[in-house]
């Protein structure tokens, strides 16, 4: 049987994420748009300007899959801020960069960050009950749908 105190922790937790997957939503909406403009910027032709969308969702292919031992090794918290701060930081350091291909290579490390999404499910997993996590799980897929505008 689940406590009542049980019942709040998991309550709350679930809407901390809900918080989570809201803002991060939010932010990849306002980073977006920039990218081409910042390809443009620096003179970007066709083929470079394909290779920075490549290289940062093969880049968040690859993390996926790492953070999700690093977050079993080390923790939830640990890896989502981890991801997160790393995502932000190598992000703001493309708005400085006036080289094409040095723009490639830290769209690529940004996207080595971007595990939010596995890393959020994982989350859900770890407090919800087996019978309850199919429903909570799609509640957190719409909040991050509906969060993206």
């Amino acid at each position: 049987m689940i406590s009542e105190e049980s019942k709040k922790f998991t309550n709350s937790y679930i809407k901390k994420l809900y918080v989570l997957v809201t803002f991060y939503q939010l932010a990849n909406a306002l980073i977006l748009p920039l990218v081409p403009y910042l390809s443009n910027n620096l003179n970007a032709d066709a083929f470079q300007y394909g290779l920075v969308f490549t290289v940062y969702y093969v880049a968040q292919l690859i993390s996926s899959f790492t953070f999700g031992k690093i977050s079993d090794m080390y923790g939830r918290k640990v890896a989502v801020t981890m991801s997160l701060f790393g995502l932000a930081f190598f992000t703001c350091c493309q708005l400085f960069i006036k080289n094409v291909w040095l723009f490639v290579v830290f769209r690529a490390l940004a996207g080595l960050f971007d595990a939010q999404t596995p890393l959020f499910q994982a989350c859900m997993g770890d407090v919800t009950t087996p019978e309850k996590r199919a429903y909570y799980l799609s509640q957190l897929e719409a909040v991050n749908n509906v969060s993206y505008p």
